[in-house]
């Protein structure tokens, strides 16, 4: 796999790690596509807890075209 965090951030809640997605994707639909992107998540937040020593950090799927976020 190949990619790049563009985003990380802290909030009163923890860390969030959030990737944009441009997809077409209708909102009925969001938590499927979402869904699909399990590996990304899954080698992100495992770089955020190697790099920061951060326990539990979250992901976020921002798809810009509906103007949402999801968290996987």
């Amino acid at each position: 796999m190949q990619g790049i965090i563009y985003i990380f951030y802290r909030t009163n809640k923890g860390v969030i790690v959030a990737d944009y997605k441009t997809d077409q994707v209708k909102i009925e639909d969001i938590t499927a596509k979402a869904a699909k992107y399990w590996q990304q998540k899954e080698v992100y937040t495992e770089a955020v807890r190697r790099c920061l020593s951060i326990s539990n950090p979250e992901f976020k799927l921002i798809f810009l075209r509906l103007g949402k976020g999801i968290a996987v």
